[in-house]
């Protein structure tokens, strides 16, 4: 990893507001945040150097806001993508600004050439930890995970889960910090590929601009398809107007339209396609440089698909036994996504839908370290799914 990012990225939990759920945390990794200090009041989870490069003019940008339902014209830049006093130190907003500075030449290079950067070398290691980043910084995914936590309490508690585990957004934002140096690691296999659109199409990007899906796996709706470890899995980011990162697991894609290719002159369907993930991922404000050709029509069926995502608990029990398992998830909507570089390899469309989830694309080191509990050690246990909606036994 290279030393920008393990410098800049927090490898512990924050001690915002600690809680009996988290605990309180220690860090041993060089440039945790542990450390309470005087606080600025904008702490931003989408970079300023990101954003700028979707200005509609100096300091302004084009935005559609959902709770308005509608598009406004040269908004302020300046107060986009930015929470009062988020982070709670200013220790986490400096470090964070500070790998913001490392990378930021690195996407200035892509966005100018159209081409990814060498595979394994510091700029590709970069770019990767930057849309990990990115991905776990902001509040909708803060506000994603703590709405998963709630739901898988309130099931494991039958409704009246301890309020001193309840946590907070604020929490789970400290924690996805904590997590994304594992991030990072699963993700450095993905394949780097650039798209870049033509004419007067644009590329949009938003206020939780990454956004996760996986094609392979589109039709399963039982369970969870988009952690960065699950086979088939796909990270879009548009890094400016013109140009799209798209990564994806090499054993299950082939990127591009002809053989070996790492950038692609995408059509007006694909733009417009990759526009919409935009409008599933934001939490509040989609931006653009200039409003996209369908502008309203793009909007409501943005609309429509976001308010589809939702979160899930599936519940498993012990075949002869009391132990259960609760699985948490986030079933994103089937949007069907037809993009015309991206296709299914054919020795993965031959694999039946049921076993495309049975192992992870790649092992994550916290889960495989995980102690097994003691009354399951060395026994073949088997766990029946429960059928939606049908209550039992707290846990």
């Amino acid at each position: 990893m290279p030393a920008a990012v393990r410098d800049a990225v927090p490898a512990a939990r924050s001690q915002v507001n600690p809680s009996p759920l988290y605990g309180r945390a220690t860090c041993n990794w060089p440039g945790c945040i542990v450390n309470l200090g005087t606080v600025k009041h904008r702490h931003h989870f989408v970079p300023r150097f990101y954003l700028t490069r979707f200005a509609s003019a100096p300091r302004r940008i084009q935005l559609y806001n959902f709770a308005r339902n509608q598009w406004i014209a040269n908004a302020s830049l300046r107060d986009q993508c930015y929470r009062h006093k988020l982070y709670g130190t200013d220790a986490v907003e400096d470090q964070l600004a500070a790998f913001e500075a490392a990378v930021a030449p690195t996407v200035a290079s892509v966005t100018q050439t159209m081409e990814p950067p060498e595979p394994r070398s510091t700029d590709h290691l970069n770019l990767i930890a930057f849309a990990a980043l990115q991905m776990m910084r902001t509040p909708a995914h803060a506000a994603r995970h703590h709405e998963a936590t709630t739901r898988m309490l309130r099931v494991a508690y039958d409704g009246q889960p301890p309020a001193s585990m309840a946590g907070s957004a604020a929490q789970m934002l400290a924690i996805a910090l904590e997590q994304t140096p594992s991030m990072i690691a699963v993700m450095a296999d993905l394949r780097m590929h650039i798209a870049r659109s033509a004419g007067r199409s644009i590329f949009l990007t938003s206020d939780n601009p990454v956004f996760r899906y996986n094609l392979y796996c589109e039709a399963i709706s039982w369970q969870g398809t988009t952690g960065a470890a699950c086979r088939g899995f796909q990270l879009f980011l548009p890094l400016s107007p013109q140009a799209l990162l798209v990564l994806a697991d090499p054993a299950v894609y082939r990127l591009g339209i002809s053989r070996g290719s790492t950038s692609t002159t995408v059509s007006e369907a694909d733009v417009e396609a990759l526009n919409l993930m935009q409008f599933v991922s934001a939490e509040q404000n989609v931006y653009a440089s200039h409003l996209p050709r369908r502008a309203a029509d793009l909007a409501a069926r943005g609309r429509k698909l976001a308010a589809k995502r939702v979160q899930r608990v599936q519940q498993a029990d012990e075949v002869g036994g009391d132990s259960q398992i609760l699985h948490s998830y986030e079933q994103l909507p089937n949007v069907r996504l037809a993009l015309s570089f991206v296709r299914v390899r054919r020795d993965a469309r031959r694999v039946p839908i049921n076993d495309r989830l049975r192992e992870a694309r790649r092992p994550i080191a916290e889960f495989s370290q995980a102690p097994v509990p003691p009354h399951l050690a060395g026994r073949t246990v088997t766990f029946a799914i429960r059928p939606p909606g049908q209550r039992g036994p707290a846990v």
